[in-house]
């Protein structure tokens, strides 16, 4: 069985993940082949997983550990919890109700937290690719950026001894 992929989503469910980690899992997250049976991972008379799902949502990861579906984005950027909102299926628990999977993914990826973690994954990716700097090397820079202007300020017009 192919559960036990370092790579599998379940993995990193309320986890803190390193940055190398975290790219590999955005860039090539494991997922089920096509001889993956869903319907081991779930009760008699139940929906399974399609496997076509993750072709159609970007989004969408399949963890065999926990035996149901995870939005990669929000699992590895967890979104701030909005006032008196739960987080819930697709991003802390799996989401198995494959009877209502459309109609759940449709509002999963139009809801707030999802737009800031595909956001968040986004900038940390440009980042990564080095297409953009981090927050940290640009407060750096431009520290470093000021204390040479003062520097050269200071040498153009140094200060006179006033008495």
């Amino acid at each position: 069985m192919q559960a036990n992929n370092k790579h599998d989503i379940g993995l990193f469910v309320d986890k803190s993940v390193d940055n190398s980690l975290k790219y590999e899992m955005l860039m090539s997250p494991w997922n089920p082949s096509s001889a993956y049976d869903f319907k081991a991972d779930i009760g008699v008379g139940k929906r399974p997983f399609l496997l076509a799902w993750l072709k159609q949502h970007d989004w969408l990861c399949y963890s065999a550990i926990l035996k149901g579906a995870f939005c990669k984005f929000c699992v590895l950027f967890e979104p701030p919890i909005d006032k008196g909102g739960v987080q819930g299926a697709f991003i802390k628990t799996a989401f198995i109700k494959y009877k209502h999977f459309q109609a759940q993914s449709k509002k999963h990826s139009i809801c707030s937290w999802h737009i800031f973690s595909v956001q968040s994954a986004k900038d940390f990716i440009a980042i990564m690719d080095g297409k953009k700097i981090d927050v940290h090397k640009m407060l750096n820079t431009s520290v470093k950026n000021v204390i040479e202007s003062n520097k050269t300020q200071n040498q153009t017009h140094p200060t006179q001894d006033r008495k």
